[in-house]
């Protein structure tokens, strides 16, 4: 028995032995509101699938993807280097590929 309670504390972990996370309080409003703005969006994607159709609708949602990689990319500057920039180019095409082929399959 006293093996099992091992096994089950090394799989799940010990509560006890995490750390907890040290919190800036200085930008947590901003944290908030960015995590309002982006369920408020989510929430709007179900209108616009259920509006304009799955095959225009769920595209058009997944161009937040896009969006959020443009930031990283321009505004935050998380993403440097010739060869990752060439590879988030590349993502990006294929993104706008299958968001266009979606669209059309209807």
């Amino acid at each position: 028995m006293d093996g099992n309670r091992n096994i089950h504390c090394l799989s799940l972990g010990n509560p006890f032995a995490l750390k907890r996370p040290k919190v800036n309080f200085a930008i947590l409003p901003s944290g908030v509101l960015s995590g309002i703005a982006w369920n408020i969006g989510n929430f709007a994607s179900f209108f616009a699938v259920l509006n304009l159709g799955i095959s225009i609708g769920f595209p058009l949602t997944q161009m937040a993807l896009f969006v959020s990689v443009i930031w990283g990319l321009l505004y935050f500057r998380e993403i440097s280097g010739r060869i990752n920039i060439i590879k988030i180019v590349i993502a990006s095409l294929i993104l706008f590929l299958g968001a266009i082929l979606l669209s059309i399959s209807r």
